[in-house]
């Protein structure tokens, strides 16, 4: 995380609510902004690990807005509805469109908490990932999602100016920026 402002205090894990042992959780603290950066678990062949992480992620965000606006950037490894991905039918029984995931990142929402993206581009189709392998194999080019995200607590909702996933060529995950005011 880099910031041009003074940070107050930084956490590596999410206290009560997981002892993270893998480096998924970082989060800094400037003022009253929480910035929460997490690395939600590929369900391939953890599925019970990235629900159970989530649940604390979603119980750790929403404590920490009693207190904090707060803002959770990272790659969830979800994407959370059809507009999403590019093959829902086909991703339906696979790990990034399966429908405990997609409820579980549903129950996030239902803390309190925006999809920063989705909020500000209602109906837009924009990936945020697609394969490293579609650069050279044209007929991997149709698997794209949009599982890296910015999520807000509802209280920064009014301060929303924009957020867009830049179309870069470096990496096979996009970056998703956010503008607000203070």
């Amino acid at each position: 995380i880099l910031s041009k402002h003074k940070v107050d205090k930084v956490l590596y894990d999410m206290g009560e609510f997981w002892t993270d042992n893998e480096g998924r959780t970082t989060t800094i603290f400037i003022k009253d902004l929480a910035i929460v950066n997490a690395y939600i678990p590929n369900g391939n062949s953890r599925l019970e690990f990235k629900m159970q992480y989530l649940n604390a992620l979603t119980k750790f965000i929403k404590k920490l807005s009693e207190n904090y606006n707060v803002l959770c950037v990272g790659d969830y490894n979800i994407a959370h509805n059809e507009i999403d991905l590019t093959n829902p039918k086909e991703c339906s029984n696979k790990s990034v469109f399966l429908p405990i995931e997609r409820q579980a990142f549903t129950d996030l929402l239902n803390a309190g908490f925006t999809d920063c993206f989705r909020y500000l581009n209602k109906d837009k189709v924009d990936y945020s990932w697609r394969s490293y392998r579609s650069r050279y194999d044209t007929s991997y080019n149709s698997w794209k999602y949009r599982i890296d995200y910015i999520i807000s607590s509802n209280s920064l909702q009014k301060k929303l100016q924009k957020c867009e996933i830049l179309n870069l060529e470096y990496s096979d995950h996009l970056p998703v920026v956010l503008e607000f005011t203070n």
